[in-house]
């Protein structure tokens, strides 16, 4: 009998997992609450014909896992190395994105996988039988013999409320991120495609057209504010945020012309500030992980699903395939 496995969350350590155990012969079925996949690898998509990477703006590796997964994306022409001009002094890291898109960086993970979009997982429930799930919409699925949850750490809280081990969740600390994304009819006439700083409303500015593989007119630019600041104006609407933002990109850039389109989006759990300092948390027979274990990196919540992955095989006398290594 093929054991089963859930896996809650579509994001990168979500399907790198799901990834693993599929490869290992697993039978895996992944929730995910959104529309897409990848967390914050996203691009968001507007007319006329806008794309915008308003989530993670690039990602680096050291390990050797990740990088393989890197190389293997490289050659299959979702992945190229971006150099902008106006890169800070770690400029001797390669900076990867995916192409056309950040998404693109998840998508070879997901073939094959049997995944349920707009599935927003609202409680979980263990029996002899094993792990169920409630949906949003009142649905159920299970039982299954294993359940991950991939997932921002007060999202997973949420879901193990009355657990003893969610008191391990309360050192975590995530900073949100107010992020804007504005749109202009020709190229800004500029001396940098990104603009870094320690400025604690504007820390983050980047020319989308400047990666590659994106369309260079209409001009998109992405713009970041700093954790801190985020987290002073986290239930602000966005459209308090949006010229504030603006602003102090002009003040960068100088005088920008009427844009084509502008918005801010609103990310909740965006950028780790104080990990759980282990790969996940074992719940007994329940698995919860995600960046938030490890650090600040796309390769963090990657390093997570692998674990929270080799820890099932493991517990299930499997062994390993090494297929997830490389994606």
């Amino acid at each position: 009998m093929t054991l089963s496995v859930a896996v809650v969350g579509a994001g990168l350590a979500g399907l790198a997992c799901a990834r693993r155990l599929a490869d290992a012969g697993l039978r895996v079925t992944s929730f995910e609450k959104s529309r897409g996949l990848g967390g914050r690898l996203a691009t968001r998509r507007a007319d006329p014909g806008l794309r915008f990477d308003h989530g993670a703006q690039f990602v680096t590796a050291r390990g050797t896992a990740f990088r393989a997964l890197l190389h293997k994306l490289e050659a299959a022409a979702a992945l190229a190395a971006w150099t902008p001009r106006g890169r800070g002094p770690k400029a001797d890291t390669t900076w990867w994105v995916g192409t056309p898109g950040m998404a693109a960086l998840v998508r070879p993970l997901a073939e094959g996988l049997d995944i349920r979009l707009t599935a927003r997982v609202v409680a979980v429930t263990e029996t002899a039988e094993g792990w169920g799930l409630t949906l949003q919409d009142g649905q159920t699925a299970g039982p299954f013999d294993r359940l991950v949850l991939a997932l921002p750490q007060t999202q997973a809280g949420e879901l193990l409320a009355g657990r003893p081990e969610v008191e391990a969740l309360s050192a975590v600390r995530v900073a949100p991120c107010w992020t804007a994304m504005l749109a202009f009819a020709e190229p800004l006439q500029t001396d940098f495609d990104v603009r870094q700083s320690d400025e604690p409303l504007l820390s983050w500015a980047a020319r989308n057209a400047s990666k590659p593989g994106r369309d260079a007119v209409p001009e998109s630019w992405v713009l970041q504010a700093g954790p801190e600041w985020s987290a002073a104006h986290l239930e602000a609407e966005p459209e308090e945020i949006l010229p504030l933002l603006t602003a102090a990109f002009a003040s960068q850039a100088g005088a920008l012309p009427e844009p084509l389109y502008a918005t801010a989006h609103r990310w909740r759990y965006a950028r780790t500030i104080a990990p759980l300092g282990r790969p996940f948390l074992d719940c007994g027979g329940l698995l919860v992980g995600g960046d938030w274990c490890l650090g600040a990196r796309a390769e963090a919540a990657y390093d997570s699903g692998l674990a929270m992955a080799d820890a099932i095989l493991e517990q299930m006398g499997l062994e390993e395939t090494g297929l997830g290594e490389a994606g």
